[in-house]
């Protein structure tokens, strides 16, 4: 969750266990990106992708991640900001992640495409251009709840994206029921659920198992790892560090 993934990043820690060191190589990174922007896109299109690059930690940090595209500056609209955001996605600088209603094969088909999340394609250099403090990760204060969820979210997808899981979704009934992520495995869809502490009660994955009896569902938590079956199915709880092997 601090020194993300980024090869420069991991090696440097391996080597000195200095997190000022990754603070100042993720944003040599992040500098080198928007030099990237300026040689690489359209000139029109240069503000608007920085707006969007700027909004996704913001956006990211509320208890509602949706990304707005009315929040990344007063008065914008969709159809002016679509193309930017297409150049990130086409570059693998943001992962889309679009919901759906309920869970039908194939998952794609049956997105939202105008209602997603955007994530970078690191978590490491999202904290950094967020400007979170690595200490804000390591002492439990309710003043950082939010974007430390936001983060281990983060965290779980890349893992996801690295597994070449596709696509990866996320569920949200009408009456605001939420699952983090669902992902498509052969004809049958895995729900997966979150959080970023030990306490994994999820009303929301509770209520998913409830209207759709998935075969397995998956919490990710700090907690220890778990097997357990009930009248709504199974559900295999697994800790954060073990997320690659799912």
């Amino acid at each position: 969750l601090i020194t993300g993934g980024m090869p420069e990043a991991v090696c440097d820690w391996i080597v000195h266990h200095d997190i000022t060191r990754i603070d100042k190589i993720h944003k040599q990174i992040l500098q080198s990106y928007t030099i990237d922007f300026a040689e690489y896109v359209p000139k029109n299109d240069i503000s608007k992708l920085t707006l969007i690059w700027d909004a996704i930690p913001r956006q990211l940090a509320k208890k509602n991640r949706r990304f707005i595209f009315s929040h990344v500056k007063n008065g914008a609209r969709e159809k002016d900001l679509r193309g930017a955001l297409q150049w990130l996605i086409d570059a693998d600088l943001v992962h889309k992640v679009e919901r759906i209603d309920k869970p039908v094969l194939p998952l794609a088909a049956h997105a939202n495409t105008s209602y997603f999340k955007l994530y970078f394609a690191d978590v490491g250099l999202l904290r950094t251009h967020a400007g979170l403090p690595a200490e804000a990760l390591l002492t439990r204060t309710p003043y950082t709840a939010e974007i430390r969820g936001a983060l281990t979210e983060h965290y779980v997808l890349t893992e996801l994206v690295a597994r070449d899981v596709s696509p990866v979704c996320f569920w949200r009934s009408d009456n605001r029921a939420e699952v983090d992520f669902v992902v498509q495995q052969g004809v049958s869809v895995l729900p997966l659920e979150v959080k970023a502490a030990e306490n994994t009660r999820s009303k929301s994955l509770a209520r998913y198992q409830e209207l759709y009896s998935p075969e397995l569902a998956v919490k990710v938590s700090l907690a220890d790892l778990r097997y357990s079956r009930s009248e709504r199915g199974s559900l295999l709880s697994i800790p954060l560090f073990l997320v690659w092997m799912l």
